[in-house]
């Protein structure tokens, strides 16, 4: 079957904002030493083969610069508030004219409150499946739906001076999660799901990456805990119940621009005692034209860990059938 490269990349005004877990953290141990001018507002996109696998990797993933889109923050004791908005559009990288091709708009939004101890972060996502012959969960027409609410509170980060410009950061969070989407209220009858995690990072201050330029690492990692009515869904699958994520996330960023690349194992341990394993990365570019309004692009792709025989790595940097590509513009208030 032939197969041809095709990419779709399509940017429209900017109406909302979304992630999940310890993206929290991430952000939180940057954004507490960096100013909004070298932050970065986007979301990287997952391989949409079908909605279901879109709304899910939407629901879960960790997002590289999503959180980072707060302005300059205000001394500890006052209180700040804002929202971050965004749109981004993906797409499969490679079309095989076989109709399985993914295209979707999502459309995020993030209320967040700055504390003098920490940070409270909510996010909402839509998922519109830009597909006609895209189906739900149910198999039913009309492939758009909301995903899981995820509620976040990350304490301040712990601040080290380590060598200058740099210091190190070790912040703790935990998140909640809100059942939105009809994967989850219906199929899954999912009630919640909570999560603890600790992010470690080594970031700049925020005079270097304006002026030399500055990287910044950082390593996550998650506990959950699903709940739900019952062990398997409506078709007889056994659910997760335990979750864990280990993220690794490198970034540099010169003046108004960054690049930016991460690497997520999602570990989940289901309710008979099984175990399951996947991985996602991405590679991001961007742009920040001022404190609210950025543009990036990037690819990315995820998948099992392990392909079908369950003995060979599935990890690839480039897949035919999942890698993906978007854009992405947002605005930060």
């Amino acid at each position: 079957m032939q197969k041809t490269l095709k990419v779709t990349l399509l940017v429209v005004p900017v109406v909302a904002l979304a992630s999940l877990f310890n993206a929290e953290a991430l952000a939180a141990s940057i954004n507490s030493v960096k100013p909004a001018a070298a932050t970065q507002a986007s979301v990287k996109k997952y391989p949409t083969t079908t909605l279901q696998q879109a709304q899910m990797a939407q629901s879960q993933k960790v997002v590289m610069k999503a959180d980072q889109t707060e302005k300059q923050e205000k001394p500890d004791s006052e209180p700040l508030v804002g929202i971050a908005l965004q749109v981004s559009r993906s797409t499969s990288l490679y079309d095989h004219q076989d109709g399985t091709r993914g295209d979707s708009m999502d459309y995020l939004a993030m209320p967040h409150m700055k504390l003098s101890f920490g940070s409270v972060k909510a996010k909402i996502v839509y998922s519109q499946n830009l597909r006609e012959n895209g189906n739900t969960y149910d198999g039913t027409a009309g492939a758009s739906d909301w995903g899981d609410v995820g509620v976040t509170f990350a304490k301040n980060p712990y601040k080290w001076m380590w060598s200058h410009p740099y210091m190190i950061t070790l912040t703790p969070f935990v998140s909640g999660v809100i059942p939105a989407s009809q994967n989850s209220l219906k199929r899954d009858e999912l009630k919640t799901a909570i999560s603890t995690g600790i992010s470690f990072g080594i970031v700049p201050d925020g005079i270097a990456p304006q002026s030399d330029g500055a990287w910044s690492f950082a390593i996550g990692l998650t506990a959950g805990r699903n709940i739900h009515s019952y062990e398997t869904d409506i078709n007889g699958k056994i659910l997760n119940r335990y979750s864990s994520n280990q993220t690794l996330n490198f970034s540099y960023n010169y003046k108004d621009f960054s690049f930016g690349i991460e690497f997520i194992n999602k570990s989940r341990w289901t309710y008979q005692g099984g175990v399951r394993n996947a991985f996602e990365h991405s590679q991001e570019v961007g742009y920040n034209f001022n404190e609210s309004v950025s543009f990036a692009i990037g690819h990315s792709n995820g998948g099992n860990a392990l392909k079908a025989n369950g003995v060979d790595s599935n990890l690839e940097l480039v897949n035919e059938n999942d890698s993906s590509v978007y854009a992405t513009l947002g605005l930060s208030f």
